[in-house]
C-alpha cells in the first residue's frame, strides 16, 4: 500500500531568483489564485452571448472598450473597431458607428526603406536608410471611450471628433457641436 506525504508550499509564487532559490516553494503559476493560503483555479471564461444564446462575433479587432452603469443601473459596455463603433447591452450588441465615419488603419504601419530598415550604424544617425526623411508611421486606429453621467462619449483617432450617445439604441453616435 503507498504511502503518501503531505507537501506544504507557502501560498504565493517565488520568482525573485532561480528555480534553486524557490525550492520549497511554487515557482512558476498560470490561472490560480490563492484563498486561505491554498492554490484553487481561477473561473474560466465565457463567450459574452446575445438574447439568443448566440456567441457575439465583431470580426475586426477590438481598439477600445469601456463598460459604465447608467443612473437605472443598466449596465453597457462600448466595444471600438478600426471602422465600426458598437454598444451592448442586456444582451444586444448595436451598431452605434457614426453616420460619414472615417474609418483608420487596421493595424500600423510604416513607409518602406527609412529609419529602422536598414542594418545597425548603417547611415548617418537619425537618418534613415531611403531619403533620409524618416519613416512615416501611421497608428491604427483606436477608440478612447468615457462617460459623461449615463450618456457615451468616443473619439476616434481617425477622426479627432468628439462623439455623443444618448443609450437610444435607435440612434448612432453623433459629433458634439
Amino acid at each position: 500500500m503507498p504511502k503518501y506525504a503531505q507537501l506544504r508550499f507557502p501560498p504565493g509564487v517565488y520568482r525573485n531568483g532561480t528555480l534553486y532559490q524557490a525550492k520549497g516553494r511554487w515557482y512558476a503559476a498560470n490561472l490560480v489564485r490563492w484563498s486561505e493560503g491554498t492554490m484553487q483555479p481561477i473561473g474560466g471564461w465565457v463567450k459574452v452571448q446575445d438574447t439568443t444564446d448566440t456567441d457575439l462575433d465583431v470580426t475586426d479587432p477590438v481598439r477600445g472598450l469601456y463598460g459604465w452603469r447608467s443612473t437605472g443601473q443598466a449596465a453597457y459596455l462600448a466595444l471600438g473597431t478600426y471602422n465600426k463603433a458598437y454598444a451592448f447591452s442586456a444582451g444586444v450588441l448595436t451598431d452605434i458607428t457614426p453616420a460619414g465615419f472615417t474609418a483608420g488603419g487596421e493595424g500600423a504601419s510604416t513607409s518602406e526603406g527609412d529609419y529602422g530598415n536598414a542594418t545597425y550604424g548603417d547611415g548617418a544617425y537619425n537618418v534613415g536608410s531611403g531619403a533620409g526623411t524618416g519613416a512615416a508611421i501611421t497608428e491604427a486606429n483606436s477608440w478612447a471611450f468615457d462617460n459623461f453621467g449615463e450618456h457615451l462619449i468616443g473619439c476616434a483617432y481617425s477622426e479627432g471628433k468628439v462623439h455623443f450617445w444618448n443609450l437610444n439604441v435607435g440612434t448612432d453616435l453623433a459629433v458634439v457641436a
